[in-house]
């Protein structure tokens, strides 16, 4: 298999999770105004799209040299494994940060206005 088709199957492998990590934290404008829930939807897509066509290139990498073990399609279903877990825990850390932001808000609403929340008799 050549170099430049490794960085390739590369690229695709971590192409989802680096899709998860600028798109939810929402380092770009335009996924501000997209829903959390649709960035990991399209992130869960993108893993599997990304396998399919890193198995066809695979497969026919190794068809073209004369290799017919499956060896490398195990390392390929191990490495996606590995990123599905990246990814969510990717998204359970931006999950946790979106919470306790949000809650960090509400608190310093409730400090700001202390005479709302006691009853006044």
């Amino acid at each position: 298999m050549g170099t430049l088709r490794g960085i390739f199957i590369l690229a695709l492998i971590l192409a989802p999770l680096f899709f998860q990590i600028i798109f939810g934290c929402g380092f770009i404008p335009v996924s501000r105004k997209m829903k959390f829930w649709l960035i990991c939807v399209i992130s869960f897509l993108l893993i599997f799209v990304t396998y399919f066509i890193n198995a066809k290139i695979m497969s026919y990498c190794l068809e073209k040299s004369g290799i017919r073990d499956g060896m490398p399609f195990v390392a390929l279903l191990m490495t996606g494994m590995i990123m599905t877990a990246a990814i969510v825990l990717t998204i359970v850390i931006q999950l946790l940060v979106k919470f306790f932001k949000n809650r960090k808000k509400v608190l310093s609403i409730e400090n700001k206005c202390p005479e709302e929340n006691t009853l006044n008799i």
